[in-house]
């Protein structure tokens, strides 16, 4: 015999915590990559190593007219 909410409701508020945001936008899957060891211990010495590489790869795409909003 199933348990629990037969028919649950999922809030703006829920969902918008079970997919993680940049600014506005939904993030996609995570993309793991390596570095070498000097740019690596310069990036992991950053408090906000996160948005700081985000930026680069977007700004670097964007000079590269492989994106754009």
């Amino acid at each position: 015999m199933a348990k629990g909410n037969p028919n649950p409701v999922k809030t703006e508020a829920f969902l918008a915590q079970q997919k993680p945001r940049y600014g506005n936008r939904p993030l996609g899957q995570a993309l793991s990559i390596r570095f070498p060891e000097d740019i690596d211990k310069v990036l992991r010495s950053m408090s906000d190593r996160q948005e700081y590489i985000r930026r680069a790869v977007e700004a670097q795409l964007k000079a590269d007219g492989l994106f754009s909003e």
